[in-house]
Parts: C-alpha cells; structure tokens; sequence
C-alpha cells in the first residue's frame, strides 16, 4: 500500500492532481465538485463558497460558475478528456440564507450551479450527496476515484 498526502481543500480552493492524494474537504452550505478521468487518472477538485460571481468582486474560484468550468478546463489541460471524466458533487446543505436571484437558498443555489455546469460539459455524475439539514465530510482518494461522505 502506498502512502498518500493528505490535503486539506479549503474555501475557494481547485486542485488537480495525478497520484495517491486524499483530498479532504468539510462542507456546510458550500459544494465540493470532484473528477476523476478513468483513462488517464487525472483528478482534481474544487470547493466553493457561493453560487454566482459578482462583478464587483474579484474572479475566483470561491464562486461555482468560475470554479467548476475552470476545474474542467484544467482537468483537460492534464491529460483527462470529457468522455471519461466522472464526477461526484458534494454538499449544499440547507440554509436559512437566501439568494433572491436564484430563487432558492445558498446550498441549493451552490447545487444548481454545479449540476448545470457539469450538464454543460456533459460530464457524467457517479455520485451526489446534496442538502439535507447537516454539514459532512469529504474524502476523495486520487488514486482510486473513491469518494467517502460522512
């Protein structure tokens, strides 16, 4: 068994890899979008905090409609191709708090954003575990492809 670096992924972060990484995350209202390309073992992952960029803010990844294209994109560039990519979307617990644009609150926003994206670049979805009134755990294994949820 080889040993594997652990990886706390923060707020706003997106991280690609090729190796034996566990990519550890603990979500609330935010969502975790993690790939994985079943042919040439390229995965990556994003956590973000809010749905939808504003303009008076910086670009970055902390939004969902900038984090989730941008993880695709640079999952291409490693070596992954649509056809093979699998993803498993995580969180987007329910919340009091509101985004009026959306219709909806933060978790359920963030959820939306991130299954839209993914419909956009047809990529296939192997798992979720979105809403509900807790927060949870994520670890997902690189070189596996395993997501665990607790």
């Amino acid at each position: 068994m080889h040993n594997s670096e652990v990886v706390s992924v923060e707020q706003g972060q997106l991280l690609v890899a090729k190796g034996n990484e566990r990519f550890i995350a603990v979500l609330g209202t935010c969502v975790a979008v993690c790939l994985r390309d079943s042919l040439s073992g390229v995965c990556g992952i994003t956590h973000f905090l809010l749905p939808v960029w504003s303009r008076g803010e910086p670009v970055s990844p902390r939004f969902g409609d900038i984090a989730v294209p941008e993880l695709i994109e640079r999952m291409l560039d490693a070596g992954g191709t649509l056809q093979t990519l699998q993803a498993s979307v995580v969180g987007g617990m329910d919340s009091p708090i509101a985004v009026p644009e959306a219709g909806t609150h933060v978790g359920a926003a963030n959820v939306g954003v991130a299954l839209r994206a993914l419909e956009g670049y047809a990529v296939a979805i192997a798992s979720v575990s979105i809403g509900g009134a807790a927060g949870r755990r994520l670890v997902f294994s690189a070189g596996t492809g395993t997501v665990k949820v607790t």
